[in-house]
């Protein structure tokens, strides 16, 4: 069996985790969530979740994910991701991603970035 990539959510919020509990979007999409979508496939470990709101770290525990964090930097004490999920406002994600030595892989929702320049940042922080 080959390992697999240890995953982390940035962000619990709507897309990220809940938007499945609405019996109308669940009743019309099997993948409402990052969190459903990272439940399914055997390369992803999903290990970690990390949300600035710590009142919702119940959903950690609800999606069988072991570690919850409210930083990246929380986190990086107990687990090391190497791929992130980022479901997190356009203006966070490059700061999320450089406070992340470890990540070899990001997965975001669009836009990328909040001007051209951010999401030219962006990549070449990536590509380096």
């Amino acid at each position: 069996m080959k390992p697999r990539f240890r995953t982390s959510l940035v962000g619990l919020g709507t897309i990220g985790a809940t938007y499945s509990d609405d019996p109308l979007v669940r009743q019309h999409f099997q993948y409402a969530t990052h969190a459903d979508v990272l439940a399914t496939p055997p390369a992803f470990e999903r290990g970690a979740c990390i949300d600035t709101n710590a009142s919702i770290s119940n959903l950690a525990t609800r999606w069988n994910v072991p570690h919850f964090a409210t930083s990246m930097m929380e986190l990086l004490k107990v687990y090391e991701p190497e791929v992130l999920v980022l479901a997190t406002p356009p203006s966070t994600r490059l700061e999320i991603v450089r406070a992340c030595p470890t990540v070899k892989m990001v997965l975001c929702e669009k836009p990328l970035a909040t001007s051209q320049a951010a999401a030219a940042e962006s990549l070449q922080f990536c590509e380096s």
